[in-house]
C-alpha cells in the first residue's frame, strides 16, 4: 500500500454505495491532498479496491455516477476514473479502458493520472505497430512523471515499458533521447533507481518481478530468480487478478532457470571442447616432430650418399685402385654409413619417448573425452563401473 488513507477511502466508497454522487464526494475528501503524492493515492484506492470481497456491488455503483455531476471536481473524477480503470485494466477488459478513456477525456485530458492510463491503454491496443505504440507510451509515462514527480504507478510502467523495449533488442545507447530502436543509457539506469526504491522500500511486489526482468537482460539469472520469488511471496492473494500476476512470476522464473542451465551446459560444452582441442593439438605436434624426425633422416641419408659418391669418384680418379677394388670399398662405406645414421636415429627416438624425457602418450594420461557426451572410454587397469544417472538402478541378485 503506497497511501495509508487509500484503504479508508475505498471502505468509505463501498459503505456509500447508496449515496451516489454527494457520498463519492465525501469518501473522496479522505484522500484529497497531496498526501504521498497525489496521483499516487489516487492509483493506490484503486488497487484497494481490487481487495474487496464485495467487488462487483461496488464498481456498478460507481459506474452509475455521472462524471458530469462531479464536473469542476477535478479530485473526485481522477478518483473515480482511476478506480474503474484499475478494475478493467487488470481483468484485461481493453474495451471498456478505451470507453473509459474517451468518456473522461474532456475532463482529465492534461492530469497525470489521465497521461497513464493512456499510456497503459495504447501499450495494450492494436492501433499501431508494437514499436511505435511503445514509443508513444513511454512519452505518455514520462509526461505524466513530469507533473507529478512522486507518481509511483507512473514510474514502475515506465520501467516495465523500458524492459520491453530492451526484450525486443533495442540496444542501451548514449543517444541524446529516446529513438527507434535506442533507449538511451541515463533512461535505463534511471528506471533501475525507481525499481529499486519500490521493491526495497515499499515491497512492491511488481517492482522484484520487472526487475528480476532487467536481472534476466544482463544475463544475472540467479539474482531474477531471487528477485522473482520474492515477487511471488509478496503478492498478495485476495487481489481479483491474483492468478494472473502468479502466472507472469512463474512464466519468467521458469524461462530465468531454463536459460542458467542452458549457460551452465553451453559452459561445460566450452569446456569439454577446449579440452578435446588440447588433446588434437598435442596429438598433431606429436606427428608433426614425427615426420620432422623422418625427414632429416632421409636429409641425412641423401647427404651421405652424395659425400659417398663424390669420395669415391675422388678416391677412383687419384688412387691406384682398381675400378673393383674402388666400388667394394664404396658400398662398404655407403653400408657403414646408413647403419650409422639408422643407430642415431633409432637412439633419438627411443630418448624422446623414453621414461626419461617426461613426455607421456596422450592415451595413457587419462581418459579420453568426447565433445558432448559425458562419457569415459575405460582406462588401462581400470574396472568397469555401473553409469550413474539420477535414478537408481535395481541390482539383480
Amino acid at each position: 500500500m503506497w497511501c495509508p488513507e487509500s484503504r479508508r477511502v475505498v471502505e468509505e466508497v463501498c459503505k456509500r454505495i447508496g449515496e451516489g454522487v454527494d457520498g463519492f464526494r465525501e469518501a473522496a475528501n479522505i484522500v484529497r491532498g497531496p498526501v504521498g503524492g497525489r496521483a499516487t493515492c489516487i492509483e493506490d484506492s484503486g488497487r484497494e479496491l481490487m481487495k474487496r470481497g464485495d467487488l462487483e456491488e461496488c464498481v456498478e455503483a460507481l459506474e452509475s455516477i455521472d462524471p458530469e455531476e462531479l464536473r469542476g471536481d477535478e479530485f473526485a473524477l481522477e478518483l473515480l476514473f482511476s478506480m474503474l480503470f484499475t478494475y478493467y485494466r487488470r481483468l484485461r477488459v481493453e474495451d471498456k479502458m478505451e470507453a473509459l478513456l474517451e468518456a473522461y477525456e474532456k475532463y482529465l485530458r492534461d492530469t497525470p493520472i489521465y497521461l497513464h492510463a493512456r499510456a497503459m491503454w495504447i501499450e495494450k491496443s492494436s492501433i499501431a505497430p508494437f514499436e511505435d505504440r511503445l514509443l508513444l507510451a513511454i512519452g505518455y509515462e514520462l509526461k505524466a512523471i513530469e507533473l507529478d514527480p512522486h507518481y509511483i504507478g507512473a514510474q514502475h510502467k515506465l520501467a516495465d515499458l523500458v524492459v520491453q523495449a530492451l526484450e525486443e533488442g533495442w540496444a542501451i545507447g548514449d543517444c541524446p533521447r529516446l529513438e527507434h530502436r535506442c533507449v538511451p543509457r541515463s533512461l535505463v539506469a534511471r528506471c533501475k533507481e525507481y525499481l529499486r526504491s519500490m521493491a526495497y522500500e515499499l515491497g512492491y511486489p511488481r517492482a522484484y518481478y520487472t526487475l528480476a526482468r532487467y536481472n534476466i537482460i544482463e544475463g544475472n539469472y540467479a539474482k531474477a530468480i531471487e528477485l522473482l520469488s520474492q515477487a511471488i511471496r509478496l503478492e498478495p492473494a485476495n487481489t481479483k487478478d491474483y492468478s494472473f500476476r502468479l502466472a507472469e512470476y512463474y512464466n519468467t522464473l521458469l524461462l530465468a532457470r531454463s536459460l542458467q542451465r542452458i549457460e551452465r551446459s553451453i559452459a561445460g560444452l566450452n569446456r569439454e571442447i577446449e579440452e578435446h582441442y588440447r588433446e588434437m593439438a598435442n596429438r598433431m605436434a606429436e606427428k608433426i616432430e614425427s615426420y620432422e624426425s623422418r625427414l632429416l633422416s632421409f636429409i641425412s641419408i641423401f647427404t651421405a650418399i652424395i659425400t659417398i659418391v663424390f669420395t669415391f669418384a675422388f678416391t677412383v680418379s687419384s688412387s691406384q685402385l682398381s675400378f673393383t677394388e674402388a666400388l667394394y670399398l664404396e658400398v662398404i662405406m655407403i653400408l657403414s654409413v646408413t647403419v650409422l645414421v639408422v643407430t642415431l636415429l633409432s637412439k633419438l627416438e627411443s630418448m624422446r619417448y623414453g621414461s626419461g624425457s617426461g613426455r607421456v602418450p596422450m592415451q595413457a594420461s587419462r581418459p579420453q573425452t568426447i565433445p558432448g557426451l559425458n562419457k569415459e572410454r575405460v582406462a588401462p587397469g581400470r574396472g568397469l563401473e555401473p553409469p550413474t544417472t539420477g535414478l537408481t538402478a535395481r541390482r539383480s541378485t
